[in-house]
């Protein structure tokens, strides 16, 4: 994977859409996210990009006296102008060649040669194929009857836009797949609430994506507290029903303590039997 930070990341973006043929600002978005202005995956993947401007931002108002701080600061609205133009996105008046000028998006590229973070690094390929696999887990569990309709279209578009984090990882870096992943947990601590009978199968999906958190350094800390979070709904379950699952403090141990040592776990590993 290549070495990437917030800020080589926004000034790729905000260059490609300059940079943009296209008459009309948000045709440019529209190619450089790969889909249609207006729509809730345009809105989600947008986020993205304002979130790697917040990223840089932190970044420079964080940077110590003395240095080129004060400077950078002065740009950051012609930044965050750029992420989220002003005017119509629709008119031939707004091309993409105003979405920036060249000197402000240089002054981009000066932050992005103080930012040393190599987050897409962080993600390795092991982790990346416990992500893989956690996420097929649970689009075979969505394409079962059972589920929800509301919880389920949560957790549909939920791992699209994880797996289209992850075709990104080397821009975006590993933060916002993390993120994401923790907040697919959640939802998935929702499901085993709403549907019980289905725990086996959440738990194997869980576990992987629990797992890939362990390996990559910015979920490592929050592994604990994910697991504790699974235990507590364990005990909810089995005070609900006459065969609680197996999700118990012991069994995830064993997932991110002894199975993960060698091997993410495969479908011999864990029962998904409902």
């Amino acid at each position: 994977m290549t070495d990437d930070n917030a800020a080589s990341a926004l000034y790729e973006i905000l260059n490609d859409v300059r940079s943009s043929k296209r008459q009309q600002i948000g045709e440019a978005w529209a190619d450089v996210l790969d889909c249609k202005v207006g729509t809730s995956e345009f809105a989600q993947r947008h986020a993205e990009v304002v979130n790697l401007f917040r990223r840089v931002h932190s970044f420079v108002n964080a940077m110590p006296e003395g240095t080129q701080r004060d400077i950078y600061l002065r740009y950051a609205p012609a930044w965050h102008a750029g992420v989220v133009p002003r005017g119509n996105w629709d008119s031939p008046q707004n091309p993409p060649a105003k979405v920036i000028s060249q000197s402000n998006l240089d002054q981009l590229g000066g932050v992005m040669q103080v930012l040393s973070i190599t987050s897409a690094d962080d993600f390795t390929d092991e982790a990346q194929d416990a992500l893989v696999r956690g996420l097929k887990e649970w689009k075979d569990l969505l394409d079962e009857a059972g589920l929800p309709p509301g919880i389920s279209e949560q957790v549909r578009s939920q791992v699209a836009h994880i797996e289209w984090l992850l075709a990104n990882v080397s821009l975006f870096g590993s933060e916002p797949v993390v993120r994401e992943s923790r907040n697919l947990i959640g939802l998935g601590v929702e499901v085993l609430q709403l549907v019980p009978v289905k725990a086996r199968k959440v738990g194997a999906a869980m576990a992987y994506i629990v797992y890939m958190l362990g390996l990559v350094h910015a979920g490592i800390d929050h592994t604990a507290g994910i697991l504790e979070g699974l235990n507590e709904v364990s005990a909810q379950i089995e005070v609900i029903t006459d065969n609680p699952p197996e999700l118990s403090a012991e069994s995830n141990e064993e997932i991110v303590d002894a199975e993960f040592e060698e091997d993410p776990p495969g479908e011999s590993d864990l029962d998904t039997s409902d």
